[in-house]
């Protein structure tokens, strides 16, 4: 998967919010991959997922053993609690949000 190295700023989130400082999870903004790879992975249920993602420590509860990646096992979604992947697909909408330079962002409006 083609990404923009110097775009490509990975950034480490840790669960503090939810008491467990000690669990975390690395993010690449989606800007820093071409729009092409971006499309394509959209298409999946848990492409965003499997784009951005790029390490964790997220541990099955029974044997304590991380869990595979997204990108290694697009499954392992179904496994993990709604709420974490509810505050995971948070944290990737606001890095790719802050990722965007302030001249860009001053041209674009809603409506």
């Amino acid at each position: 998967m083609k990404v923009w190295k110097k775009l490509a700023k990975v950034k480490r989130f840790t669960l503090e919010e939810f008491d467990m400082p000690e669990i975390w999870v690395e993010i690449i903004p989606m800007t820093a991959y071409p729009q092409r790879v971006i499309e394509e992975y959209l298409e999946k249920e848990t492409g965003i997922f499997e784009l951005c993602i790029t390490q964790w420590n997220f541990a099955d509860p029974d044997s304590n053993e991380i869990l595979p990646l997204p990108r290694d096992n697009p499954d392992i979604m179904k496994d993990i609690p709604t709420i974490l992947m509810a505050w995971v697909a948070n944290k990737i909408k606001e890095e790719n949000d802050a990722s965007l330079p302030p001249s860009l962002m001053s041209g674009l409006t809603t409506s």
